[in-house]
This record gives structure tokens, C-alpha cells and sequence, in this order.
């Protein structure tokens, strides 16, 4: 299959190739009236921060050693970008297709060039898409995660995948908002994790373009008591005590709909940290132990069938039990 690059830049039609380079790809999107992804030139910060935000997830989808989600978003305005280009819709359909399938298809088959690295990058690949599409999560890790930290270093980092995955699961439409559950050794931690992602939350909230969309999102899914005296939907700029006012709603009913919850017990679990994905499903359970996560050097194991069984049955089974699931560690506490 020719590959997203060769047709985007390389290639040629009616004498010219689509694009120069990823900028120019990038560019064409910005100035693209109708996609999500428009901003005026004359709005100088807009304009900025769109363009590197795309600048990122461009290099990033064009790039095998990373896995991001190929968006709706995404594709709409590339096709429209394309069809300005060609003039012609059934070649650019064609285009369109050729390119989606090729990063779809880039993303399921590892390189033969290196084993050891694309089989390292395979390992995350499953990861960041059984993340993605599982309905029940849950971490277990003796490191406290700062969620917070690091949050916008494009390598790997099991607090960016918790992050992007909860926003992602609050904007997913006709799908339910996933259940996440922590388990730390120490109160301390708990504590520090319900700091990190509200933090994190405030951040993204402030940087929010469409905040209207992304709290009516929320809010059709689960029930949240939002300040009535202001109008969170359409007020141009909130201030710092609103934005902390709605991150602070957002977690406590998602603590209170048991949707987030963070657990501290003294029960002997905590080794390598772990990714549990839907636990309670015989079939589709997937587990993964992460090695040295907060560094370059690491390594992803995910665990067999017969390792999955028997985790499910010596520890999964006790810590859902009351007399092992240990303390709730509340929001704010």
C-alpha cells in the first residue's frame, strides 16, 4: 500500500504534487472555511494556537512511532483541503480513503526494519488502543501519579494516556462515560491524584475553544450542579474562580456517579504498576504491567490468557470484595 507521505507530498496530480510538507498540509487545513479546524488569520492568538496544536497531531498521525487517533475532524477537513486541490470528487475520495486506510493500516502492522523497537512499539500501540476502547479501567501503582506532570511530552506517559482517554470518553458521542478506578498504596497518593487531575482539568478548561460543547457533553451524561449565577455556556471568558468552580463540579459528580474513584488499601497488589482493562469480562480482559514508565527505558508487558485468569482470580476478585477494597480516597480530601 503507497504510503500517506508518498501521496501527500510526493505524488503528483495534473502535474503538481497535493502538498509541499506537513506545514503546508497544516496551513491549507487552518485556512479551510467549514472544518473544525478554521481560524482567522486576523485572530493572531487563535490563529497560533491552532496551527501548533495541528502542527503536533500531524507529525504525530504521519508518524509510526506514535498512536493518535485518526478523528472525524480530522478527516472532513482533509478531504475538503484535498477536493480544493483536485476539483474532483470521486479522485478525492479515492485520496481521502487511500490515506486514512494507509495510517489505520500503519498502526496494526509493526516495521520489520528493527524488531526489538517495533516490537516495543506494537506492545504500545495495543496498549493505547485497548485503553481506548475499554468500558472499565483500572491502575494499580505504588507511584503517585502526577497527573499533572509532564502531561505535554509527546513520548509515551501513562498520565497523558489517563488524560486524553478521560477527555476522550466525556466528547465520544452515543457512548457512555467509561468508569475509571485507582488503587494506591497510600492515602497520600490518592490525594495527590485527585490534585494532579484537577489541575489538568483547569488547564484544559482554560486553553477550551468550544467550552460549550464540552460541558454540555458532560452533562448529558452524567448529572452536574453548575453554578447557576453564571452562564457557563456562553460567557466569552470566565474567570479563574468559575474555571476552578466547574472542575471542582465535574470531579465531585463523577467521584459521586462512581464513574472516577480512588482507592487506598494495604493489600499485598502493588508490584509492577498495572493497566487493567474490563476486568469483569471474561473475554475481553487485557492487562498490562508497565516497566520503568516514567523514563525512556521502558518496556510494556501485556499479560497472557492464563495470567489474566488467575489475576482475576487471586486479586481481582479480593479487591472488589468490601473486606479488601480498602478506603475511598474522596476529592479534596
Amino acid at each position: 500500500m503507497e504510503s500517506a507521505n508518498n501521496i501527500l507530498f510526493e505524488k503528483t496530480y495534473n502535474g503538481h504534487t497535493l502538498f509541499k510538507n506537513q506545514l503546508d498540509l497544516v496551513i491549507h487545513i487552518i485556512q479551510q472555511p467549514g472544518t473544525e479546524y478554521y481560524a482567522s488569520q486576523n485572530d493572531i492568538e487563535k490563529y497560533s494556537r491552532t496551527l501548533n496544536r495541528l502542527k503536533a497531531y500531524v507529525s504525530q498521525l504521519l508518524t509510526s512511532s506514535v498512536f493518535r487517533t485518526i478523528t472525524p475532524d480530522f478527516q472532513e477537513a482533509l478531504k475538503a483541503i484535498i477536493l480544493k486541490k483536485t476539483g474532483d470528487l470521486e479522485l478525492t475520495n479515492k485520496i481521502t480513503s487511500q490515506i486514512i486506510d494507509e495510517l489505520k493500516l500503519r498502526r496494526n502492522i509493526p516495521s520489520k526494519t528493527d524488531h526489538k523497537t517495533d516490537h516495543k512499539l506494537n506492545s504500545l500501540e495495543q496498549l493505547s488502543n485497548d485503553f481506548k476502547n475499554g468500558k472499565y479501567i483500572s491502575i494499580i501503582t505504588s507511584k503517585p501519579l502526577e497527573i499533572e506532570a509532564d502531561i505535554s511530552n509527546d513520548k509515551f506517559s501513562l498520565r497523558k494516556l489517563v488524560f486524553e482517554d478521560f477527555v476522550d470518553s466525556i466528547l465520544s458521542t452515543n457512548q457512555p462515560l467509561k468508569d475509571y478506578r485507582f488503587n494506591f498504596p497510600a492515602e497520600s497518593s490518592g490525594a495527590l491524584f485527585w490534585k494532579g487531575i484537577n489541575k489538568q482539568l483547569i488547564k484544559y478548561l482554560k486553553t477550551l475553544e468550544n467550552r460549550k460543547d464540552f460541558l454540555s457533553a458532560i452533562q448529558q451524561k452524567i448529572h452536574i450542579d453548575f453554578n447557576e449565577n453564571v452562564d457557563l455556556f456562553h460567557q466569552p471568558v470566565l474567570s479563574d474562580v468559575e474555571i476552578y468552580a466547574t472542575s471542582a463540579s465535574i470531579l465531585r459528580a463523577l467521584r459521586k456517579e462512581c464513574k472516577l474513584v480512588v482507592f487506598t488499601c494495604d493489600t499485598p497488589i502493588y508490584s509492577l504498576p498495572l493497566i487493567v482493562i474490563d476486568p469483569a469480562e471474561t473475554r475481553n480482559a487485557k492487562i498490562y504491567a508497565i516497566l520503568d514508565s516514567d523514563n525512556e527505558n521502558f518496556n510494556v508487558y501485556k499479560f497472557s490468557n492464563e495470567e489474566i485468569v488467575l489475576w482475576r482470580l487471586f486479586v481481582w476478585d479480593k479487591i472488589k470484595s468490601s473486606k479488601y477494597s480498602g478506603t475511598i480516597v474522596e476529592f479534596g480530601s
